[in-house]
């Protein structure tokens, strides 16, 4: 069992149907080091509260939120579509943490320049590599923008990271670093 395993999630989406599950992490802190540990990218989607209850959970936890809310559920997010969770993973992108829009997380939203319904992209040492907000998260944008803007800045946060890795030698420092 990897360090990563043993992180304590928020919980995995069940991916009812037939995509991929992603990891929804309970705080950005959590996200950070589980990135950081895993040399792997990860998000984070700015939302409402309500938002952030449903947004790729499972069925049955959207059906509670709309018995406790009068029938109502707040809209479906990118999160819900099996082909957005399917790119994402293809991109190696697993990890997410949901910010939702409250007093306590505004600075949180300043510093990243948010709104709700935004959605970054984050190399492990926290980098923000790509950004998509309003009509560009709505299903069809974020496929586009996965197969396109973003895909192609995925590749150039990954081939920075390669050729960092490339240039680490035992002592683990890069080669300016040593001079």
């Amino acid at each position: 069992m990897t360090q990563t395993d043993k992180t304590a999630l928020l919980r995995a989406a069940v991916a009812t149907d037939g995509g991929t599950e992603m990891q929804w992490l309970s705080s950005l802190e959590m996200a950070k080091a589980a990135a950081a540990l895993n040399d792997e990218p990860y998000g984070i989607f700015f939302c409402t509260e309500s938002v952030a209850r449903v947004a790729g959970e499972s069925d049955e936890t959207r059906a509670a939120y709309k018995q406790a809310h009068s029938g109502v559920l707040p809209e479906k997010t990118p999160f819900d579509s099996k082909n957005v969770r399917d790119w994402l993973a293809l991109l190696g992108i697993r990890r997410w943490v949901k910010v939702a829009d409250t007093a306590e997380n505004r600075t949180v939203f300043e510093r990243y320049g948010a709104s709700p319904n935004t959605i970054l992209f984050l190399s492990p040492d926290g980098t923000t590599w790509a950004k998509l907000s309003g009509q560009q998260t709505q299903e069809n944008a974020v496929i586009a923008a996965l197969t396109g803007d973003v895909l192609r800045q995925f590749e150039r946060y990954a081939n920075a990271a390669k050729e960092r890795a490339l240039s680490r030698d035992g002592d683990g420092q890069t080669e300016p670093e040593r001079r």
